[in-house]
């Protein structure tokens, strides 16, 4: 790295780098504060309510909802971030809000069509995965 772009650097300390660097940062952090908030939830739920047979019920019919909400957000973000950083940056803020708003119209639309499926072969899946109940 030569000098001159060193020192342009050092009078342009926010770079679009680091933007991204303190949103990644940011995010990450209300990350790992929510998961601790669930887990602190988690622990409540089991000191209250113990080990009994709604509690179990209960986690065997959320496990696979949460499964697939936390997939199709899991990849929503590592296909659309990048995407959307590059859309903004070639094409501008109008472009990048429409690309956003068709990206959530259609994961709204398919977290919605996986709901409806999900909860029509319930009965079957629960008695798959928790055939004790």
């Amino acid at each position: 790295m030569s000098v001159a772009i060193w020192v342009g650097s050092l009078r342009n300390p926010v770079t679009t780098n680091r933007k991204i660097f303190r949103a990644a940062a940011t995010v990450g952090a209300f990350s790992v504060g929510v998961k601790l908030i669930a887990m602190f939830k988690e622990l409540a739920v089991a000191n209250y309510y113990g080990r009994n047979d709604a509690v179990d019920a209960f986690l065997a019919a959320y496990l696979v909802p949460g499964f697939v909400v936390a997939l199709v957000a899991g990849s929503l973000n590592a296909a659309f971030i990048p995407t959307f950083v590059q859309v903004r940056q070639q094409d501008g803020e109008a472009v990048a809000q429409r690309l956003f708003s068709s990206c959530m119209v259609w994961s709204h639309s398919l977290l919605l069509g996986l709901s409806v499926l999900l909860a029509g072969i319930a009965p079957y899946l629960l008695r798959a995965l928790a055939p004790g109940f």
